[in-house]
């Protein structure tokens, strides 16, 4: 007399049990990959809504109220006018930084920088915009 055999076998099983924890340690690292990125993003988003937010500050200020710093003898640098590290997201990690940097270039158009820097787990990011404004309004 024979029995029939019903269910898998333990090579079946075997198999089928690696394949799963396979499978699940692929997508556990995708998705460690997929925060990272998001992660990096935000701080990227956030850094750069800090300097636009700043930059359009100084383009809607009368000109004669925003304030000039003074040229290196190269020329290529200015002194900061303002210091807005503190006004910076929570979100940015330490040590993070946001200065103001304009520049009389005659004496009808003045060049404002934002510079934001600020860390994230790949190193120190630095995030730079830069505009003229004339004296009859900015883009005229």
């Amino acid at each position: 007399m024979r029995y029939k055999e019903f269910g898998f076998t333990i090579p079946e099983l075997l198999v089928t049990l690696f394949v799963l924890v396979t499978a699940f340690i692929s997508f556990t690292t995708l998705f460690v990959a997929i925060d990272s990125v998001s992660t990096k993003n935000k701080l990227l988003l956030d850094a750069n809504g800090a300097a636009y937010a700043k930059i359009q500050e100084y383009e809607n200020m009368e000109f004669t109220n925003i304030p000039t710093g003074s040229t290196c003898d190269d020329g290529s640098k200015t002194n900061e006018v303002e210091d807005f590290s503190g006004s910076l997201p929570s979100s940015l990690f330490a040590p993070k930084t946001g200065k103001v940097y304009v520049v009389s270039v005659t004496q009808s158009l003045k060049l404002i920088c934002v510079e934001v820097s600020y860390r994230d787990n790949n190193g120190n990011k630095l995030i730079e915009y830069a505009d003229f404004i004339h004296e009859s309004g900015y883009g005229r």
